[in-house]
């Protein structure tokens, strides 16, 4: 899933709740009951017709990448925690 948020593409996925701790319905994907067909067309079509939806899905799952899970963001919410931990 991280592969596909780095691309900047729009993503449909399966509504599984794994996913909805990243993926959020609307906002950086569109989610889909894994085995509703008629749904995961629908979630295409809809991309397709309407090019901005979809580039906006596209750069908020792209931007929600960089800012809370590539490896620097993680080790600064690690190091924030064990701070605030502290004191710090």
């Amino acid at each position: 899933m991280f592969e596909y948020m780095a691309t900047g593409k729009p993503i449909v996925s399966s509504d599984h709740a794994v996913l909805q701790e990243v993926l959020q319905e609307g906002r950086n994907a569109l989610l889909v009951p894994p085995a509703d067909i008629d749904a995961w067309e629908a979630a295409v079509r809809r991309i397709l017709d309407d090019p901005a939806l979809g580039k906006r899905l596209g750069e908020t799952a792209q931007r929600d990448l960089i800012e809370q899970y590539t490896w620097d963001a993680r080790a600064h919410k690690v190091l924030d925690g064990i701070a605030e931990k502290i004191g710090a």
